[in-house]
């Protein structure tokens, strides 16, 4: 694992798994969503060893507000 806490991550799907196109660690958000899932808006979070789907509009400011309030987390649990 490279330790990244926020990261937009490219995937192809395939038959037999998936393939990771490109990862970045600083990005914006062209569309005013940041996914579609079977027609809903959310995002994935990586949660108990596992990647969840929450349903919901987290692309405020082309995800800016979610990149702040993950690092003011890191500052107030000394991670930073």
């Amino acid at each position: 694992m490279l330790n990244f806490s926020t990261a937009s991550i490219d995937v192809f799907e395939k038959d037999d798994g998936y393939l990771v196109n490109e990862v970045q660690t600083y990005f914006g958000q062209p569309l005013p969503y940041l996914m579609k899932v079977n027609g809903k808006i959310g995002r994935y979070q990586y949660i108990d060893d596992q990647w969840i789907f929450e349903e919901g509009d987290f692309n405020s400011n082309h995800s800016c507000d979610l990149r702040l309030k993950h690092a003011l987390k890191l500052l107030k649990e000394n991670k930073l």
